[in-house]
């Protein structure tokens, strides 16, 4: 028979890991997927220091539940262990959380076993989301059955990250650890069977959304260029409207050419016959043919006097 679920505030502090020669605390500093920091803060850009995302200060409190006690192993069902959690920020405005995107927030979780070894680390936000201060949003924490050995202790550890720059434990910020070991789940009854089945279902379709990961990265790449391609599509048809304009002045003025043009073929015509009756009266009909030759071009006559 299933015992009831617990619902656990717990609020953490830095952890003390070691002591320095002259006796005084210092956080060691050995944490997967956080490259290190510059150490003058005026190398930074964001004037926040210490690569703060731009609108938040670099740590902010937060609380973190685990709906359930860990003083009993925690069972692993065919395909993984599921917690149910839920989490609150005590920032003054809300959280734009934008997974797989470098620089922006996520809630992270990593198991480690008794060597203080890293056997997994992941995010508890698999797609955009907005989290409004002191709101609490739940969060499943899913490993995988084949991660962990039953029996064994590990640590859970729960702290927000600045993705591929920090987490908030290395900066002062808090995080949130607790001891956990697992055992074979399978051998449950049937009531839990069937919860385990809505886990699985859970499970499978947060693997979904991890393999939606790249995808997500790309469209978040894609929409910081929409507003350029908007641009250029806004461009394109002014350039479209002055050219049709300017089409439809050449047209017009085509036009106009065209009405005039049997005019002008009368007045050649009138200039060529007054030469030609000139040419015939001064005797010289040789001579003026070819100076009206010379005007109109080789057949004249025939291209232009001619062609109606």
């Amino acid at each position: 028979m299933s015992r009831p679920i617990i619902a656990r505030t717990q609020f953490a502090v830095p952890r003390q890991d070691a002591v320095d020669e002259q006796g005084e605390a210092f956080l060691e500093i050995a944490e997967a997927s956080a490259p290190p920091q510059p150490a003058d803060p005026a190398e930074t850009t964001d004037g926040l220091g210490l690569g703060a995302p731009a609108g938040y200060p670099l740590v902010f409190p937060y609380q973190f539940n685990l709906v359930r006690e860990l003083n009993e192993p925690v069972p692993v069902m065919e395909e993984s262990a599921i917690l149910q959690c839920s989490f609150r920020h005590h920032n003054s405005t809300a959280l734009t959380i934008r997974p797989w995107v470098t620089g922006e927030l996520n809630l992270g979780v990593r198991l480690y076993d008794q060597a203080d070894e890293i056997v997994y680390e992941g995010r508890l936000f698999l797609e955009p989301h907005q989290v409004e201060p002191l709101q609490w949003t739940p969060v499943p924490i899913v490993i995988r059955r084949d991660l962990v050995q039953f029996g064994q202790p590990y640590v859970l550890r729960v702290d927000f990250v600045r993705e591929n720059q920090y987490w908030f434990s290395l900066k002062g910020g808090q995080d949130y650890s607790y001891p956990i070991v697992f055992c074979d789940g399978t051998t449950a009854t049937e009531a839990e069977d069937r919860v385990d089945a809505l886990a699985r279902q859970l499970a499978s379709l947060r693997a979904e959304f991890d393999a939606l990961g790249p995808i997500l990265a790309e469209f978040q790449a894609f929409r910081t260029h929409i507003p350029r391609f908007l641009n250029a599509v806004s461009a394109a048809n002014a350039a479209a409207s002055i050219v049709g304009k300017a089409k439809g002045a050449l047209d017009a003025e085509a036009r106009d050419g065209a009405k005039d043009l049997p005019k002008i073929k009368y007045q050649i015509r009138s200039l060529w016959e007054a030469l030609d009756a000139l040419a015939k009266r001064t005797g010289r009909p040789q001579r003026t043919s070819a100076a009206i030759g010379t005007l109109l071009g080789d057949d004249g006559e025939a291209d232009i006097l001619d062609r109606d």
